[in-house]
């Protein structure tokens, strides 16, 4: 067989124009390992992106521009019709125009724009994160399998291959992960644990903060020392701060606000331990979780919650507790407070599994292979 990716440069479509606004993973991993890869690999790669002002050095961009009259009237139509029709929900885009590209990239299963490349004459690669337990109706498992069942799912867990299966999803599924910069993260190795501790996401429910902080109040007669600093922003901050405060936590637990990535990993150094407490939702269950192995290649003992694909992720390199369960977390606090063997323990083996697992250059590889082998197979499977 003909190796007809060494015929032409691979030109690589990136369609996530939602993913993108967000300042998701896609920002700040995904985009560094599709720019290696058009450096290190010689790929040309483009983002379809609507709108959006923050320079994504290094690649091609193209702004998408909706077509508002098309946009109105669909909103219209769903306030009269409901979700009838679940790509009523797409914001439609003039112009698009895929077929000079090898290989589109673009959101998983319950993506709003997949409709868009039911047809596409272009190889299709599924990037999925969705990590909640669903059931999908029969309809939409005609359509995904109809139109999709011969592509791939580039995966973020291996918790994601069981729900396709579950759902009787046809889609081959090949789990990758994340990239996390680790050569930006200085490594210091914790050999003890003094109690000052870091958190960081939204300041929303699914995040799990005040569970947290009902922990901190529960360790800090017998843990005096203990501080926690909490660095996001959202819709919950005002509530927080009132459970902070009627908790008598005032000097003990610190919203932070925000920093930028590189700040906030610079930060990292300042503390040894980090707690994260994703909750499940319907909508919504956390993926993978860039904060969990930023602190992790930064050499910082993790304590966080078995929701969504996290386990999947982490394994056995951080503790993990039930979700809501408040005396776990303390029982994980105080083990590392008490041990510091134990801490020298998972500060080491934390480290070592992100650069073996989730650096840029091992990803980029991985993503290399699975567009390469698609390539080289006429029916886009491996």
């Amino acid at each position: 067989m003909v190796d007809i990716v060494k015929l032409n440069k691979i030109k690589i479509a990136i369609f996530k124009p939602l993913n993108a606004n967000r300042h998701s993973a896609f920002f700040t991993g995904q985009h560094n390992v599709f720019k290696y890869l058009q450096e290190k690999f010689g790929y040309e790669v483009t983002y379809f992106i609507e709108n959006y002002k923050n320079d994504f050095n290094g690649v091609k961009v193209k702004n998408l521009q909706r077509d508002n009259f098309m946009t109105i009237s669909l909103r219209t139509a769903r306030l009269f019709f409901g979700e009838y029709k679940y790509f009523w929900k797409i914001p439609y885009y003039k112009n698009l125009d895929f077929s000079p590209y090898d290989i589109i990239i673009t959101e998983g299963i319950h993506y709003i724009f997949l409709d868009y490349f039911k047809n596409s004459i272009s190889k299709v690669i599924l990037n999925d994160s969705i990590s909640n337990d669903f059931s999908l109706p029969n309809g939409k498992v005609k359509f995904l399998n109809k139109y999709f069942g011969y592509s791939t799912a580039v995966i973020v867990n291996e918790k994601i291959s069981d729900l396709y299966r579950k759902n009787r999803l046809s889609i081959n599924t090949i789990c990758i992960g994340h990239a996390i910069s680790v050569a930006k993260i200085p490594f210091i190795e914790r050999t003890s644990c003094t109690g000052r501790m870091i958190s960081v996401g939204r300041l929303v429910p699914e995040k799990g903060f005040e569970y947290i902080i009902k922990a901190i109040s529960v360790l800090k007669n017998k843990h005096p020392g203990i501080r926690l600093d909490i660095y996001g922003e959202g819709p919950l901050k005002n509530s927080l701060i009132d459970l902070i405060n009627s908790s008598g936590l005032e000097k003990l637990v610190c919203l932070k606000g925000t920093l930028p990535n590189l700040e906030l990993i610079r930060s990292l150094e300042g503390y040894d331990l980090f707690i994260s407490h994703p909750l499940e939702t319907q909508q919504i269950a956390e993926a993978f979780s860039m904060s969990n192995m930023e602190a992790m290649a930064a050499g910082i003992p993790v304590i966080t919650s078995r929701c969504g694909g996290i386990p999947y992720v982490v394994k056995d390199r951080a503790i993990l507790v039930d979700q809501k369960m408040v005396d776990q977390i303390v029982s994980a606090v105080a083990n590392f407070l008490d041990n510091p063997s134990v801490v020298g323990e998972y500060s080491a083996i934390g480290r070592k599994y992100v650069e073996d697992n989730f650096s840029i250059d091992v990803i980029a590889k991985k993503w290399d292979k699975v567009i390469k082998d698609i390539l080289n197979n006429k029916n886009g499977r491996i």
